[in-house]
């Protein structure tokens, strides 16, 4: 948790560092981002446990074709500056704000994430400092923690040794890490979700000197690394998967519309230049999930934005929740997440599944039932788990038309009209 001193460090480290921003045209740096180790931490951590880390978060069954497009989803987040009293601590909560301000960007597709790609897509995933601790206390979303494990991170030996100095609820919170470097030169890392929700290892870890907007207009410093980060926090992959290698065996990536590619490869700006993909493409180098300078990248795929969405209603759906945004402090992020002892369903109208969202604290089960307009009872399921995730209704095979849903828990009910089909 935080503790007085700390906060009252990094108030006085933020005054302190106070700088002043001037808009200027990128400029070329020698030295190109080095990747980040989240292949490798990945096949580790499956090395290690196969059935995936236990007391992880467990996926429901729910799938996001037709999810309303208009819903915002607010991530909560915690920064961790952790320091060994080197430049690492001098992260200035302009920084903390500037690099919220850069994911939300590249997750809208605005602002430094805008593009006009066909193939781009745009999510209502967004970031919110949070401004409640897990005790309940004031925040401002961020605090400054002396670690030797800063100065130079071995992500392979130490990442659990230095995120249990400082962990909070990962089923509740995004947490990120700042660092002084990490071994071999390396960025930052990402656990996927599958893999690690919920769990100590959940979270981000990232190198300070590419943390947010500092040192301003260097065309590798523009924050997207975090936002490269953010992308593995929910479910997405470098495009050539989990293995390297010639195009024919290479990894996937799972999503159709960012070209396969059989290996890594740098692009630099200002030429931010595309080699040929495997399919006779120009590689998308301006993906957040490849690799290029910060000036060259600017999107995700539509594909990528479903994925992400996925993810995050399988498997961080009480992170999202109203609840968790009041209790986090980011309800007021949003007119549009529910309140608290609500239920929400989308998407209206629904075509495969019907996404039932109980929004409840301490709701054990839930009973559902749907009715067609002539009365017959076309669906009826109780005792479903609920609690603060999602439960899914598989209208796939129902006829086109207006449906009456019913939902009862111990603390309230619902009676909803709903259209299946378009």
């Amino acid at each position: 948790m935080m503790k007085k001193f700390v906060f009252m460090l990094g108030i006085w480290i933020g005054s302190a560092g106070v700088m002043t921003v001037h808009a200027q045209a990128p400029q070329v740096v020698d030295t190109p981002q080095l990747p980040c180790v989240t292949d490798a931490l990945d096949k580790l951590l499956q090395r290690n446990y196969p059935l995936g880390v236990p007391g992880r978060n467990l996926p429901v069954t729910a799938k996001t074709e037709g999810v309303d497009a208009d819903f915002i989803y607010y991530i909560p987040v915690v920064v961790h500056v952790m320091h060994a009293f080197g430049p690492e601590m001098n992260i200035t909560p302009l920084q903390i704000e500037s690099q919220i301000d850069v994911m939300n960007e590249g997750f809208g597709r605005y602002g430094r994430g805008f593009n006009d790609n066909p193939l781009g897509g745009k999510s209502n995933v967004r970031f919110c400092l949070a401004s409640i601790d897990p005790d309940g206390n004031p925040t401002l979303g961020y605090e400054y923690i002396p670690s030797l494990y800063a100065a130079d991170l071995n992500p392979f030996t130490q990442d659990t040794l230095l995120k249990r100095i400082s962990q909070w609820d990962p089923k509740r919170y995004l947490n990120i890490w700042t660092v002084r470097r990490i071994v071999s030169g390396f960025e930052g890392y990402a656990y996927v979700p599958s893999e690690a929700a919920g769990t100590v290892y959940d979270g981000i870890v990232a190198n300070y000197a590419s943390f947010g907007l500092f040192p301003f207009g260097t065309a590798t410093t523009y924050g997207q690394t975090v936002t490269h980060e953010a992308g593995h926090f929910l479910g997405l992959y470098h495009p050539w998967g989990l293995e390297e290698g010639v195009c024919s065996d290479g990894g996937t990536d799972f999503c159709d519309d960012t070209p396969p590619v059989p290996e890594i490869y740098f692009s630099r700006w200002p030429s931010c230049s595309q080699p040929i993909a495997c399919d006779g493409d120009l590689r998308q180098v301006a993906n957040f999930m490849d690799y290029a300078d910060d000036a060259c990248q600017n999107m995700f795929t539509k594909c990528q934005v479903a994925r992400v969405l996925n993810n995050l209603l399988t498997y961080r759906s009480e992170m999202v929740s109203g609840s968790n945004l009041a209790s986090t402090g980011c309800a007021s992020a949003t007119d549009s997440t529910p309140a608290l002892d609500s239920i929400f369903v989308y998407p209206v109208p629904a075509s495969t599944y019907l996404i039932i969202n109980l929004d409840i604290v301490d709701v054990g089960s839930a009973k559902v039932e749907m009715i067609d307009m002539t009365g017959r009872k076309v669906y009826s399921a109780g005792n479903l788990a609920s609690g603060r995730g999602p439960i899914t209704v598989d209208v796939s095979q129902f006829s086109q038309g207006i449906y009456m849903l019913n939902v009862w828990t111990n603390k309230t009910e619902i009676h909803r009209r709903v259209r299946i089909g378009y």
